[in-house]
């Protein structure tokens, strides 16, 4: 997982959650709850990878895009919750 932010930015991971072992075929969870350090910080991306090929992206802003890109063996679900 990558994270991207602002220039001279910094990003806190205040919890990520990724399962060690997946069983083919059953559903698993991937988060990152984040809090970004300056007010004035941007955050440009979070990028989900697999064997260094990215399967999931995120990019914040007025609409929150999200894209996926065809993995074999990976099916994205995708849900957003921002923390409170």
């Amino acid at each position: 997982m990558f994270v991207f932010v602002s220039d001279g930015g910094a990003v806190r991971i205040r919890e990520l959650r990724v399962p060690q072992v997946a069983i083919y075929g059953e559903t698993v969870l991937f988060s990152c709850l984040y809090e970004l350090d300056g007010p004035d910080d941007i955050l440009f991306s979070v990028k989900w990878y697999k064997n260094q090929e990215e399967f999931y992206r995120y990019i914040p802003g007025e609409h929150g895009r999200k894209l996926t890109f065809p993995l074999k063996g990976v099916n994205v679900h995708v849900s957003l919750k921002k923390a409170s």
